[in-house]
């Protein structure tokens, strides 16, 4: 009789959990649409490409294009000192995708990760703190700390898909919708190797980025907030690295040239409500069954 309990007991389970989890290969959060089990051949299920641009700006309560600091030949060694980097971009492939459905060929699954929307994000509140008291240049990471301890970073869908990165007239745009996903910074880790001089006599001051983010909060939170990572006793979710640049000439340039950023993480699939429902339900039916079997031996 025991044996038929047990049976009875794990078929009541297995038809709580059959059907729904079943058919959940992609998971669809606010229009974003990917696999959890996608692979890149390495152990992450979550890579994504964009493009984007930055800047300096010398206030640090969100987007304030009416305050930017201006870069230029004289003053391009120490002029990011003291003030906040801000940036802003679009996600133009996620998981092998593209959000334009038949790019790449063959189709990807799914075809297009925010079929009618669009995926940006922004970062801002990053200081670039001078300490040389003789001045310094940004080249020579002695002359300055980073600070991230009001730094954030924000990931957005919208459906207005209104966002070019191309452009320096809609940055604003980058930072509307539905909040996708939210978090601060763990690691900011900068290199750069200074005003470096052109042929024309111009100059590009270039830099890259690799930094540890972790989620705190946006629609998709519960899916990303994986703690893949682990540096000096935190736990980040996500890797972000890029490169860009600003090309200087005699008057001031306030926005790098367009540049590219890449995530790489981890995602994992969240049973909805109604899954853990049928599992109370099926626990249910195999108690009663095994209620009315005691009762019937009684």
């Amino acid at each position: 009789m025991n044996t038929i309990q047990r049976v009875t007991l794990g078929a009541g389970i297995a038809l709580a959990l059959s059907g729904p989890i079943a058919h959940a290969a992609l998971i669809d959060v606010g229009g974003v649409i990917w696999d959890p089990d996608w692979q890149d051949g390495q152990d992450s299920d979550f890579q994504a490409d964009s493009s984007f641009r930055q800047w300096f700006q010398t206030t640090n309560n969100g987007i304030d294009t009416a305050n930017l600091v201006g870069f230029n030949l004289t003053n391009a060694d120490n002029a990011a000192f003291d003030h906040f980097l801000y940036g802003v971009g679009k996600i133009n492939n996620f998981n092998a995708a593209n959000d334009i459905t038949g790019q790449p060929f063959p189709e990807t699954t799914p075809a297009n990760f925010c079929p009618g929307c669009e995926l940006t994000y922004e970062f801002g509140g990053v200081q670039f703190v001078e300490n040389s008291p003789n001045g310094g240049d940004i080249g020579n990471a002695n002359t300055f700390t980073i600070d991230i301890s009001n730094a954030y970073w924000n990931v957005w869908v919208d459906n207005a898909r209104d966002f070019n990165a191309n452009s320096t007239t809609n940055v604003t745009n980058a930072a509307n919708g539905t909040l996708f996903l939210s978090g601060f910074f763990d690691v900011f880790d900068f290199a750069s190797p200074g005003a470096a001089a052109q042929l024309n006599g111009d100059a590009v001051l270039a830099g890259t980025v690799q930094t540890l983010l972790s989620v705190s909060g946006g629609l998709a939170a519960q899916y990303f907030d994986t703690n893949t990572f682990a540096v000096n006793g935190a736990t980040p979710d996500l890797f972000y690295t890029a490169s860009s640049q600003f090309n200087l000439n005699t008057t001031d340039v306030f926005f790098s040239a367009v540049a590219t950023g890449e995530f790489q993480g981890d995602t994992i699939a969240v049973p909805e409500p109604h899954i853990y429902a049928l599992l109370g339900l099926g626990l249910l039916a195999a108690g009663a069954v095994q209620m009315r079997r005691n009762q019937t031996r009684s």
